[in-house]
């Protein structure tokens, strides 16, 4: 069998592995609808059995959940990552606005975001279609949480830390650092009004935001799974590095 590891799908472009028993429980609408997927892998990976893939480290057992809309997702496995850029997924995105600084490599970042001051006295922000990136903002927190889902079996120990990163970090490449540390404090100033959260709290979160701005300027226009699939690789690291930071400003 080819490496499992390594292995993406390229019409699904995805990393999900289908088994004979998964093929056997689909109905025949939901074979079709993922015939071609199912015919790619059988040229270029052949079908497994589950016991084939049981116990086996190249892949990763996604337990059967629901999403926040309601949709069933069947227990399945999907490869590894191997936390190398490009090995497991496509890059998708073409950088534009170079001369700006700006990369609108995503769906759903094309209207403006004006950013401004009403009066020097009372520094109130103004954000043209702030609410309508704050609709954007819970769809990309979906988005994490669903991949933490399928891809660990611990997704509440690593969401507050890659949420931050992973906003941030898609905001940065498509309207700028400059606005997504805008939004990012903004979030913590409202945020820390509505749920009473520390101090410390807050500075992690705004440590997250930073990392995330990073992130964007290492990663300008690799696609959206493959980041989420980075930050979790580094998570440790990442970790580790925010936690020091913090020690260091609770000791001052």
């Amino acid at each position: 069998m080819a490496n499992l590891k390594n292995f993406i799908n390229a019409i699904a472009n995805d990393n999900r592995i289908y088994t004979a028993e998964d093929i056997g429980k689909m109905t025949s609408n939901e074979f079709m609808a993922n015939e071609k997927a199912i015919d790619y892998q059988l040229n270029n990976l052949g079908i497994p059995r589950e016991s084939d893939l049981a116990g086996n480290p190249d892949v990763v057992y996604v337990h059967g959940y629901t999403r926040d809309d309601g949709t069933e997702v069947r227990a399945h496995y999907r490869s590894k990552p191997d936390g190398v850029v490009g090995n497991n997924y496509q890059i998708s995105g073409t950088i534009t606005g170079a001369a700006a600084g700006v990369n609108h490599v995503d769906d759903g970042f094309d209207r403006p975001l004006n950013i401004y001051i009403k009066g020097h006295d009372t520094g109130i922000p103004n954000l043209k279609n702030y609410n309508y990136y704050d609709n954007l903002n819970d769809k990309l927190e979906y988005e994490v949480g669903d991949f933490l889902r399928e891809n660990t079996n611990s997704p509440e120990l690593y969401s507050n830390d890659i949420r931050h990163q992973y906003v941030s970090a898609l905001y940065a490449r498509n309207l700028g650092e400059e606005k997504a540390k805008w939004l990012g404090d903004l979030n913590e100033i409202l945020r820390l009004g509505r749920t009473g959260s520390g101090s410390d709290d807050t500075e992690l979160d705004k440590l997250n935001n930073e990392i995330g701005r990073n992130y964007a300027r290492q990663y300008p226009n690799i696609s959206k799974e493959e980041l989420l699939q980075i930050l979790l690789t580094d998570w440790d690291k990442n970790s580790q590095y925010t936690k020091n930071i913090l020690r260091k400003m609770n000791k001052k």
